[in-house]
């Protein structure tokens, strides 16, 4: 996998178009997550009538997931390399939330919330 991230594209190492384009998504889900991410609780208070308790308890939640992932992916991050972690944690923090809108059930519904924010912010460590 390391010969192949070195193969040139243009004239430019294949490592360094993949850093670029990741940057753009990046910068790109930030945008759509500033205007999603923050009415999270107000989904769950709307549609699953959460008490403002039980809003709390979640908001809780949401950083220990989210620390605990970050162990799974700075290891993930050694063995793979860093721009494959990010890029494996970002397809699957984006399928998480492709899957909240297709289940209704609480029952999956919040892990996958919970998954999805862990996912996509346990990845922060890896690209500073």
């Amino acid at each position: 996998l390391g010969e192949a991230l070195e193969r040139r594209l243009c004239g430019m190492k294949l490592r360094w178009w993949l850093a670029a384009n990741l940057e753009v998504v990046s910068f790109m889900t930030a945008i759509g997550a500033g205007m999603t991410v923050k009415f999270f609780p107000l989904f769950f208070r709307v549609d699953y009538h959460f008490t403002p308790v039980q809003v709390c308890l979640l908001s809780f939640v949401y950083p220990l997931c989210i620390s605990g992932m970050m162990q799974v992916c700075r290891r993930l991050g050694d063995r793979l390399g860093r721009i494959l972690a990010n890029l494996l944690f970002h397809l699957l923090g984006t399928s998480c939330l492709w899957a909240m809108c297709y289940f209704r059930s609480l029952c999956m519904v919040l892990p996958l919330f919970l998954l999805r924010g862990a996912l996509m912010n346990a990845r922060g460590p890896l690209v500073r």
